[in-house]
Parts: structure tokens; sequence; C-alpha cells
């Protein structure tokens, strides 16, 4: 995209000239500002609102307060919804502000299923009041794309795989390399068959990466250590589902996605030290796994829209990028020491 430089340069006018025309500073002559103007739209030019907006402060004197405000949206009914109770959820969030106020930015959030707010009428709502970009909070429990915003009058993006028809930006937790991360901590242990239990909702056809993680995790180990995915889950009512899958396949460690299949585990062994592993980690637990950092996913899903803006880069994406955040192993209490694998062979 030219910017004014290159139009003063095609048109052999001082770039102080095109600016101003660009403006349509009454200053211009007639025919110069007619010239300017029609090669701007002949070439695409789009002013840059950050410097627009900069600049008129310097000329008017004013204090830079702020870059301007952030729309937060929620596919959720308030901010006391079950489903935003969540630890990653919470981080997400304070996350986006965080990093808003950082790079100069206000943010407001708007829940999409309260007052029965159609998507129209949001629209004219962040437009009328100039709100440049949006942040599309997880979950989404969108189920087809229902929601319909002029996207092209703003900057965009989501968290992780939430919304998922959307063609735009995202961060992420890297689940496919968390689940590595943490059957190589399980392996280097001396544990040699390790399950992994994922609730139905984990399998969302848009985000299998724990799954596919896993599977990659086991390609290439003897068949007696392969051991299939069990699906269900304690808010689910799959105790029994587990009794008899454990019993079948008889893991000597599990990976877990918050631990509460600790419960069953202590049910089934009651005497019997139990090894578990989370994927997502809840901060300041007991639990030995993988913390998802979500905090930092939310910082940086504010960057991409603070980073479009600035770059007067508007709407869907035609290549969306993917940003990976890589998770961080803690020490918990919920491995059990276990004589290493290379010992025992060694002892056989």
């Amino acid at each position: 995209m030219p910017n004014q430089r290159a139009l003063a340069a095609d048109l052999g006018l001082s770039q102080a000239t095109v600016a101003r025309a660009l403006q349509g500073s009454p200053k211009v002559k007639p025919e110069t500002l007619r010239r300017v103007q029609e090669a701007a739209r002949k070439f695409g030019y789009r002013p840059n609102p950050m410097v627009t907006t900069l600049m008129e402060h310097i000329r008017s004197g004013m204090e830079m307060v702020n870059q301007g405000s952030l729309a937060i949206l929620i596919d959720a009914e308030s901010k006391s919804d079950e489903i935003l109770r969540t630890e990653a959820h919470k981080l997400q969030l304070e996350g986006f502000a965080k990093r808003a106020q950082l790079r100069g930015y206000n943010t407001e959030t708007f829940y999409l299923r309260g007052n029965g707010i159609s998507s129209e009428r949001l629209d004219r709502i962040l437009y009328t009041r100039g709100f440049a970009g949006i942040i599309l909070a997880a979950p989404s429990q969108q189920q087809q794309a229902s929601f319909h915003l002029r996207w092209e009058r703003y900057a965009v993006a989501t968290v992780s795989y939430a919304w998922s028809y959307l063609p735009i930006d995202r961060a992420s937790s890297n689940h496919r390399d968390n689940v590595r991360l943490a059957f190589d901590e399980l392996e280097a242990r001396g544990y040699e068959r390790i399950g992994l239990a994922l609730p139905t909702g984990a399998l969302n056809p848009k985000d299998r990466n724990w799954l596919s993680g896993y599977i990659a995790c086991q390609y290439g180990l003897p068949k007696s250590r392969q051991l299939p995915v069990f699906v269900g889950s304690v808010p689910e009512g799959s105790g029994e589902k587990f009794r008899r899958w454990h019993g079948k396949w008889k893991p000597d460690a599990l990976l877990c996605l918050l631990g509460e299949e600790l419960a069953w585990l202590k049910q089934l062994s009651p005497r019997k030290a139990i090894a578990l592993a989370c994927l997502n980690r809840p901060v300041g637990s007991d639990f030995s796994g993988v913390e998802e950092n979500n905090l930092l996913v939310g910082e940086l899903t504010c960057d991409i829209v603070v980073n479009h803006i600035i770059h007067n880069e508007r709407g869907l994406s035609d290549h969306p990028r993917l940003i990976l955040v890589k998770g961080t192993w803690v020490e918990g209490k919920t491995l059990p020491a276990r004589k290493p694998a290379a010992a025992k062979k060694a002892n056989h």
C-alpha cells in the first residue's frame, strides 16, 4: 500500500502538500486537491488512523491520554456465567486488559447473549463509538456463522480455536506440544503405560491437538504401551466408564486436563501411589503438570489487535496466523518417585 511519500513522488508534489490535500485543506488549490485525492483512490491509499490521531494531538497541543478503545466480545449472558469462572478464561481476560492498558487503550466488555442484543445493533454501537479493534474472547458457543459484524471496520483477533468459522488471527496455548512435554516428563521418570483422559468437549473437530499430541507420543512405542484415550469427565458422570477403562488397560500414569480424575484414581487404588499430571494445571495447585500460561495468551491476543490497528489492517484475513505459547512444566505432588526405566531394564 502506498504512503504519502510515494504519492508525493508520483505526483511531483511535496509530501506536505499531499498531506494537506488528503485532509481537504482549503490552503491547497482545487486542482491539486482533486489530483491528490484521485491518485489516493486509484492506488488504494488509506491514512493510518494512529498517525492521524497523533498529529491532531500534536497540532492542538493536547496531551495524548490514550489510543482509543478495544471491545471484548464474550458469547455469554453476563460476567457471572459459569463458563467464565474457569481459571483459563479469567487469566485470558486479565491478559487482554493488562496489555491493552500498557499499549494505551481502554477496554470495554460486551456480553452477546445479554439483553437480546443483535449483531446488527452491536455493530452500530461499536462503529458509532469509534472502537477500532475487537477481541473475540473464548469460549464461543456459536454453533454456526450466525453472528455478523461488518468486519472490514475493525481489527480483530481471538483466543485459541474459538470462533472457528471466522478466518482471523489467533493466539493459543500449544496443546499438542504440551502433551509432548508432559509425556516426556513421565517417560523420563520410568512410567511406561501412560494414559490420557479427555472430556468430550476437548474432542471438538476444530481443536484435536491434545489428541493428536498423544497419538504422536505413542507412535513407535511397543503395542503393549499404546493405550486408547479415555473420553469422559467427572462433570459428565463418567466414573463407571472410567473404572472399566482403567481395569482393562491398567495405566501406570494418567494425563488429564485439570486433575478432576484424581478422585476416581483414589477410589480405585486407595492404598497405592497414584501418578497423575495435568495438561492445563490449575495455578497454585498441588498437581504436577503443564501450566498453559493463559495470561500471556490473553496479552498476545491483544497485541495482535493493536498491531493490526497500527498497520491499518481491518477485517477478516485471507491467510490467518496462529501464535502458539509454550507451556511450563511445574513440579507438584502427584508424581511419586519411580525407578527410572533404564535402571529397571538393567536389573532384568
